[in-house]
């Protein structure tokens, strides 16, 4: 048994703990049990604990509760050798020879040489980190046939790992003899851990910073928050890149700030910022230089914060007039290297890059954000004659304000948020011929603030059309509603504001007494009138009554 023991304990230095690259086997520091000398007690219970962290530096706590970084949710599939038998120096001395596990053992369909595996037993990490499986003596059975080997595979949730663990043969008991155990007992260990090492997948998430100015030529910023991954010990990053391939609708994109755990990199020094703009997109993007690289390999764990920014050009036309979408996305790599890539590798992108397809085909990126997306409509309004309610007026001027209360659960006021100042339009606001008042864009919302689908603004009127009373006392404010998209000025206006004629000084006349001449002149030529009209009827009337008689 001496002589298996040995082959055993060779084999498991030499395969098992090669194999899965990170495996720290149980001894007296390393189980919850003590170790057992002398043949193996076939009788007795055992145990497989799999404790899954991410990428760190030592071996740590065996009962994971001083290990940092652990990972739920991954599940780990246990297949026994069922022609091994624990109490056969043949079936250690197989076992030994094989000295790897190779790296296609778990495939679709496990196999390991000329072993015969069983159906397998599922074990899953707990929030801290831990899988356990029990094996157990059946109950009034002299011999625990679940002693044994077990070829352990990582079966599920490997899309959000970067590095699938690798396939390892355990064997309970385990000679506790390698000489990678931090305390080497020379015992059979019947509790055995194990401590593969994974990364995470890291995410990106992306989200528009609060729209301070909010014309049309506006400034439109962005804040994309990637994650570092914790990387094996004796690897480098090859390439650490942030892309942000805007709409076209956001011109001249650039990149205002980098920072990892909120202290600031340096461009041209960590970082290299470059824009593209196309006919189909345009985009900026943060290439890690070997020295930002190399800032990264100490940062796993932490969050890299890129600022990008572009103006806002025009709200578009058609279905996604004024719904601007952005989407950000990272592209890292690492690989067993002493120090990063001088010039480390740059995703390609797309002829005609979009928001939505930004790379070449066969670039893929490790992570995607979900669409960061903002919401801009324009104001039409129309300015007409008060005098009959129609004719439209040329030349009035307006000045855009916020609103005092921007989302009001009722209608929009007239109040002006204090302090204000007017919005930069791009030219002044004045109504054409047709009497048209038009705004060609202004904020409305964005995705961090969904619950709103308009957005109240004021205008005030700054001159009236010539010949027309400019508006005070308050009824130079109109309110409009600005929702998302167009106005369809076929079906109504957002406002329509009236103006009133100037009111001129009376006629002048001849004064006083020249009004009372001209009143009595008047009334005289009425009376003459009216006499002459008398006589000429009496003299009618004369010759008939002479002929009577």
């Amino acid at each position: 048994m001496m002589r298996s023991t040995s082959r055993a304990s060779r084999y498991a230095a030499g395969a098992g703990l090669l194999a899965l690259g990170a495996i720290a086997l149980g001894s007296p520091a390393f189980a919850a049990t003590a170790p057992e000398y002398g043949n193996i007690n076939t009788a007795a219970n055992g145990k497989i604990t799999v404790h899954l962290h991410e990428h760190q530096s030592g071996t740590g706590d065996p009962a994971g509760s001083t290990l940092p970084n652990a990972i739920k949710g991954v599940v780990f599939t246990a297949y026994q050798l069922t022609n091994f038998d624990v109490s056969k120096a043949t079936d250690w001395d197989a076992l030994s020879a094989a000295r790897t596990v190779p790296a296609d053992a778990c495939d679709a369909t496990p196999k390991l040489g000329s072993w015969t595996l069983d159906a397998g037993s599922k074990i899953t990490t707990d929030a801290s980190g831990i899988a356990t499986l029990d094996l157990t003596k059946t109950a009034g059975a002299a011999v625990n046939t679940r002693l044994g080997a077990y070829l352990v595979c990582q079966t599920s949730d490997a899309t959000k790992l970067t590095d699938k663990a690798a396939p390892f043969v355990v064997t309970v008991p385990f000679p506790d003899n390698q000489a990678t155990a931090p305390s080497n007992s020379n015992g059979w260990l019947y509790d055995v851990h194990a401590y593969p090492k994974n990364s995470l997948v890291p995410t990106i998430t992306k989200t528009p910073l609060k729209q301070s100015e909010l014309g049309l030529g506006s400034t439109a910023s962005y804040e994309v928050v990637t994650d570092v991954p914790r990387i094996a010990e004796g690897n480098q990053f090859t390439s650490y890149t942030i892309t942000d391939p805007m709409d076209t609708r956001l011109a001249q994109p650039s990149v205002s700030s980098v920072t990892v755990d909120g202290a600031a990199l340096t461009a041209g020094e960590d970082y290299i910022a470059e824009t593209t703009e196309t006919a189909t997109g345009n985009v900026a993007m943060v290439h890690f230089t070997k020295k930002g690289l190399q800032r990264l390999k100490t940062s796993g764990g932490k969050k890299v914060t890129t600022v990008f920014a572009a103006k806002v050009s025009s709200l578009g036309t058609g279905e996604t007039a004024g719904k601007i979408d952005n989407f950000a996305y990272l592209t890292t790599g690492n690989a067993a290297l002493t120090s990063p890539p001088e010039q480390p590798a740059k995703p390609t992108l797309a002829t005609a890059p979009t928001p939505q397809k930004p790379f070449a085909d066969g670039v893929v990126p490790t992570a995607t954000s979900a669409a960061a997306t903002q919401f801009w409509g324009d104001v039409q309004a129309v300015k007409i004659d008060a005098g009959d309610q129609k004719t439209p007026l040329a030349g009035a001027e307006f000045a855009v304000y916020e609103a005092a209360d921007p989302y009001p659960s009722g209608e929009c006021a007239t109040e002006v948020r204090q302090g204000s100042t007017p919005i930069k339009t791009g030219s002044t606001v004045t109504s054409n011929a047709s009497g048209v008042i038009a705004v060609p864009g202004l904020f409305v919302t964005d995705s961090s603030n969904t619950s709103v689908t308009s957005r109240c603004y004021v205008l005030v009127e700054t001159k009236a059309p010539a010949g027309f009373v400019l508006p005070n006392g308050g009824k130079e404010r109109t309110a409009v509603k600005v929702t998302a998209g167009l106005t369809d000025t076929a079906t109504a206006y957002d406002a329509t504001i009236t103006n009133t004629k100037n009111t001129m000084p009376a006629l002048p006349l001849t004064g006083a007494s020249g009004q009372i001449v001209l009143i009595t002149l008047g009334a005289g030529l009425v009376l003459v009138a009216i006499g002459a009209a008398l006589v000429a009827r009496r003299r009618r009337a004369e010759p008939a009554a002479q002929s009577i008689d």
